[in-house]
């Protein structure tokens, strides 16, 4: 096949031009050795490069001993001192253990849960039994002053008239109930709380009010 030196011409008018290499050395493309060309080795050809072999085997010698002096340490025993510091070990840890672990905190958060509904609930029915005592309170209370007021004015007119008034029984006021209901909330509170202890104690966490 003939060369084509159109394009060797064009770069010739236009000052482009490869890069001379005068002032290098020659070295020979079979067995690497300087002032001889490969044509005019003495030595018989190979398949692979020599130079490219011996380059491949330099640079993994030196990974090799690279990596050899990073895991490299020295061995230490009791007479070590405390200020230095031993070489970092990867720490074994068994499935189970995890297994275990993550089934206590699901259970522990479960448990949560369910407690602080409890706690919502009481909470409002609390309330809204003591709304409900506080206004049957009031509204036996405003029949009390009621039944005085009348009470009063009828021993005042018998009195007027000489005639003694006969008294009436005074109606209960509701105090009685409304301190039964209020000392029943605190002991269901009370057990409500020695009852969500003992649960975080047996699961193992502590639960931090």
């Amino acid at each position: 096949m003939k060369r084509n030196r159109e394009p060797d011409k064009a770069k010739k008018k236009k000052g482009e031009w490869s890069r001379s290499r005068k002032g290098t050395q020659m070295t020979c493309g079979n067995c690497c050795e300087p002032n001889h060309n490969l044509r005019s080795c003495y030595k018989e050809r190979k398949k692979t490069n020599v130079c490219e072999y011996k380059i491949e085997a330099s640079t993994q010698e030196s990974t090799f001993r690279s990596q050899a002096e990073t895991r490299e340490f020295e061995p230490y025993g009791l007479d070590v001192e405390n200020e230095e510091d031993p070489p970092l070990r990867p720490m074994m840890i068994c499935e189970s253990e995890l297994r275990a672990e993550k089934l206590k905190t699901k259970l522990f958060q479960l448990v949560q849960e369910k407690f602080n509904l409890l706690e919502i609930t009481l909470v409002h029915q609390c309330q809204l039994i003591y709304l409900i005592l506080r206004s049957k309170i009031h509204k036996r209370r405003r029949s009390y002053l009621c039944w005085t007021c009348a009470d009063e004015s009828k021993k005042e007119k018998n009195q007027d008239d000489g005639v003694k008034g006969r008294g009436q029984p005074a109606p209960n006021d509701g105090s009685s109930q409304f301190i039964f209901y209020v000392n029943f909330l605190l002991m269901l509170m009370v057990n409500f709380n020695w009852l969500k202890n003992n649960t975080a104690n047996s699961l193992g966490i502590v639960h931090e009010d």
